[in-house]
């Protein structure tokens, strides 16, 4: 398991793994450690007293603790290890009461908290690229789009320096196009054979994104995005903007969408430290402060934008590949229009009439006056319709809690 984390393409997740060993070498001895707690209690009580032991003996932050958990926690699932025990309820308490203590001597009710993206942000630096020209500007300007549009983790269209890439990283072979044959037959073409067949732009009818894995995506099914062509909103045409990438530079299979070929053939990929100087120039140019925003506040920006334009929650955990609805949720800011449709909702009369309430209240006395008829719980446990049995009340909690 140490092997395969020492692997990994980004830092953050190996700087995470050596502190998890520091600590259980230095607490537990030198023997097979990833061995020693492969589920249950004791690695729940292992993954609080290393939360503990960041925050004290090592003074870090709790955005580190945060992070470094998570990046331990997140290797144990890939590998296919225990990893709940981690994100148990009793870890994540003492996670919870480093942050309220972290928060009161810094007086940040929110360390670390990064904020979204809005379109009006990403339109701007999208502009501020494209009127530089370049073509690494022109390439930043398609991963503001894409990052926003669909919601793309940074793993997924960015890669650390040097040659190793990431391995959730969109390659050429990836994205594809639909395009019409002269005999009306429909044809998919790969953005790496794209510029070689020359196919017009107004023969392509969809584009489709495939992501190859991702931290939540173990057995690496993949994910995927579709879109029409021709079909711009608001003058965005995102498929054109893809054609575009593609037939302006010399994409090999197994590259990465997201680079593009120098004269001499050398390929150059976009960076994690590339796009983030990027966004943060962005913020620093509209006047808002650079370290509330990340490379993560494109994908959080477009969930925010789903959100607050009316999107469902099913629409939202499709386009940001979440598989629950607290993760997706945690990253989204209500707008002041979600707050006004509510309003609308509360002004409308008769939405619920008093014989609604009249005949509520008479099936809870009705099933008060069953209850009441039983040996299970006294009569003189219930008050107006409404239990007041502390034992009662226990009991029906456990109940829920085992639902």
């Amino acid at each position: 398991l140490g092997a395969c984390i020492q692997d990994s393409s980004q830092a953050r997740y190996r700087q995470g793994w050596a502190l998890w060993k520091e600590f259980i070498r230095l607490y537990f001895g030198t023997s097979d450690f990833h061995t020693l707690f492969p589920e249950g209690a004791v690695l729940r009580s292992v993954g609080m007293a290393f939360v503990h032991y960041l925050y004290t003996d090592q003074q870090r932050s709790s955005p580190y603790v945060d992070q470094t958990l998570s990046h331990v926690s997140h290797y144990y699932k890939v590998h296919g290890r225990c990893s709940d025990a981690l994100r148990s309820p009793a870890v994540l308490g003492v996670k919870r009461a480093v942050r309220l203590d972290y928060a009161t001597r810094n007086e940040d009710p929110y360390p670390g908290r990064k904020l979204p993206f809005t379109g009006d942000m990403v339109a701007q630096a999208i502009i501020f690229h494209r009127v530089r020209g370049s073509t690494g500007d022109l390439l930043v300007a398609l991963a503001f789009r894409c990052g926003f549009c669909h919601l793309l983790r940074a793993s997924e269209y960015l890669n650390p320096s040097g040659s190793k890439l990431s391995r959730h990283c969109i390659l050429a072979k990836h994205v594809l196009f639909q395009y019409r044959t002269g005999l009306d037959e429909m044809r998919l073409v790969s953005g790496a054979d794209l510029r070689r067949l020359r196919i017009p732009y107004e023969r392509v009818t969809v584009y489709k994104i495939t992501v190859p894995s991702a931290k939540n995506d173990v057995y690496r099914t993949g994910r995927f995005h579709f879109g029409s062509a021709h079909r711009p909103v608001d003058g965005v045409d995102i498929c054109r903007e893809l054609y575009a990438h593609a037939v302006s530079t010399t994409l090999l299979p197994d590259d990465p969408f997201f680079s593009m070929r120098t004269s001499g053939g050398s390929r150059q990929v976009l960076t994690y430290a590339v796009m983030r100087q990027a966004v943060k120039a962005a913020a620093i140019r509209l006047g808002v402060d650079p370290t509330k925003f990340s490379l993560h506040s494109l994908r959080i920006g477009g969930a925010c934008a789903l959100r607050a334009a009316g999107a469902p929650l099913s629409m939202i955990l499709f386009m940001g590949r979440w598989k629950s609805a607290p993760a997706c949720l945690s990253y989204q800011v209500v707008g002041v229009n979600e707050y006004d449709r509510a309003m609308d909702y509360l002004r409308k009369p008769g939405v619920l009439s008093i014989a609604d309430v009249e005949l509520l209240h008479t099936r809870v006395t009705q099933s008060v006056a069953y209850s009441s008829t039983c040996d299970d719980v006294e009569s003189t446990g219930f008050r107006d319709g409404v239990t007041c049995d502390a034992e009662a009340d226990e009991e029906e909690e456990e109940e829920h809690r085992a639902c």
